[in-house]
């Protein structure tokens, strides 16, 4: 299974920065938040599905 904690890392870390803009060597690359919020949402429901444990619910009737 595929381990996302390193791409989930990195996006938690540029939404906490509030960064949206960022220059390097006359490169300009734009954050789209609401983009990153929508993949780090995913990245994190795989992570979940990925952990090999099953989500069980038990309801007792007693």
């Amino acid at each position: 299974m595929p381990d996302y904690s390193t791409e989930i890392a990195q996006i938690e870390e540029i939404l906490n920065s509030g960064v949206t803009e960022h220059s390097n060597d006359g490169q300009v690359t734009k954050f789209d938040h609401d983009k990153l919020r929508t993949r780090l949402r995913e990245l994190k429901r795989l992570q979940a599905g990925s952990n090999g444990r099953a989500r069980v619910s038990t309801i007792r009737l007693n």
